[in-house]
C-alpha cells in the first residue's frame, strides 16, 4: 500500500512537472509571437476626437491633419498616406502606441510648440520653429510646390507668370510653402492675393466654389484635374518633436537611423510610391503651341524596332510603352 501511494506521488510531481513545462513553453510562444505594436480604439471624449491606445507601451500623441496622399482618413475612419505609413514603420521599431490628435496643420504645429501633442510629421526647417519645437536628425522626406490650376483658367497655363496679378492663389495657413509662395511671387515681381486657408479641404472647397484661381499644394497631394503651373522650390521634411519630450526626440532618431541602415532610400521610394498616384496634367505654354503651329501641329519620334517592352514594331507600327504613351500624347493634345 505504501509502494502504490509513493508511485502515485511521483506520479502526480511527474504531471505538475509537465503542467509547469507546457505553461513555460506557452508563455514563450506568446511572448514571441504576439506583436509588440499596439491596437488602437477611437473614442470621443469632451466633444475632441481622440484616439486611445490600448496597452501599457509608451503612448505617444500625434498631430494628425488630413491631407491626400499624405494622411488621409479622419476619426473612425480608415487611414492610408504617406506619412501615416512612416509613423507606423517607428511605431513597429519603438513599440510606441499612437494617440491621434485631428487638427489643421497650423493648429497641430501650435499643439506641438504648446507641448499639447508630442510628435507631428512633415515639418520643413526654419529658424523660428528650432525655437520652439525640435527636429529630427533625418528628413521624413521631400516635398515639391507647384502652383496648380484646372483647365477652366487657361489664360494661366500659356507659361507667362505675369498672367497671374491679379490671380487669387490659395495656401495652407502657417505652412511652409505659403512662405515660398510670398517670396516666389515677390522675386516674380507678380501683384497676386495670398489666400491663407485652413487646409487642404477648404482650398479644394474654394477653388470649387471659383473663390480661388489657383492653389499651391505639394505634388504628393495633387488631383487628377489639376494642371501644373510653376514649380515654387522644394524643401526636406521632418518630425517635429515637442520640447518638453527630448525622451521621444532619442528613441525618433534611434528608429530613424535604424530605418535609413536597412533601406537607404526608403524615403525616397515611398514618397514616389504615393506621388505615383498623383496624376498631373501639363497644359501646353503659348511657345509649345507656337511650334506645333510652325511644325504642321506634327512631331517626329524616333524609335528603335527591338527594344521591348519599351518600344517595338509590328506590321511598321510602333509597339510598347513608347507607342501607348505617345497613343495618349496624341490623342490628349489632337497632335
Amino acid at each position: 500500500m505504501d509502494n502504490k501511494e509513493e508511485m502515485n506521488e511521483q506520479k502526480d510531481r511527474k504531471m505538475d512537472k509537465k503542467k509547469r513545462l507546457c505553461l513555460s513553453i506557452l508563455i514563450l510562444i506568446v511572448l514571441l509571437f504576439v506583436p509588440l505594436s499596439a491596437y488602437a480604439s477611437e473614442i470621443k471624449s469632451d466633444g475632441k476626437t481622440t484616439q486611445v491606445i490600448e496597452e501599457e507601451n509608451k503612448t505617444v500623441r500625434v498631430g494628425y491633419f488630413p491631407y491626400a496622399n499624405f494622411q488621409e482618413g479622419g476619426y473612425g475612419e480608415h487611414k492610408q498616406g504617406a506619412g501615416y505609413e512612416y509613423l507606423q514603420k517607428i511605431s513597429y521599431i519603438t513599440g510606441w502606441k499612437y494617440e491621434y490628435v485631428y487638427g489643421s496643420f497650423k493648429e497641430c504645429l501650435d499643439m506641438l510648440a504648446d507641448g499639447e501633442i508630442d510628435i507631428l510629421g512633415s515639418v520643413s526647417y526654419t529658424p523660428e520653429r528650432a525655437e520652439s519645437i525640435d527636429f529630427s536628425t533625418y528628413a521624413e522626406g521631400t516635398e515639391r510646390y507647384w502652383i496648380y490650376t484646372r483647365e477652366d483658367h487657361t489664360d494661366l497655363t500659356d507659361g507667362d507668370p505675369k498672367q497671374m496679378n491679379g490671380c487669387r492663389i490659395g495656401a495652407a495657413d502657417g505652412s511652409y510653402q505659403k512662405e515660398l509662395l510670398e517670396k516666389w511671387l515677390d522675386s516674380n515681381q507678380i501683384q497676386a492675393e495670398v489666400v491663407g486657408c485652413k487646409d487642404y479641404d477648404e482650398m479644394i472647397e474654394k477653388l470649387d466654389a471659383d473663390e480661388l484661381d489657383a492653389l499651391v499644394i505639394p505634388a504628393l497631394s495633387v488631383n487628377s484635374d489639376f494642371i501644373a503651373i510653376a514649380n515654387i522650390g522644394a524643401s526636406d521634411c521632418y518630425f517635429g518633436v515637442s520640447k518638453s519630450r527630448p525622451d521621444l526626440l532619442k528613441e525618433l532618431n534611434s528608429a530613424l537611423e535604424e530605418i535609413n541602415n536597412i533601406e537607404t532610400d526608403y524615403s525616397s521610394k515611398l514618397y514616389a510610391r504615393y506621388e505615383g498616384k498623383a496624376v498631373i496634367n501639363y497644359a501646353l505654354n503659348k511657345e509649345e503651341k507656337q511650334w506645333l503651329d510652325a511644325h504642321e501641329n506634327t512631331i517626329r519620334v524616333g524609335y528603335l524596332k527591338n527594344n521591348l517592352p519599351f518600344c517595338g514594331e509590328e506590321n511598321r507600327k510602333l509597339t510598347g510603352i513608347l507607342g501607348t504613351v505617345l497613343d495618349t500624347v496624341q490623342e490628349k493634345y489632337e497632335i
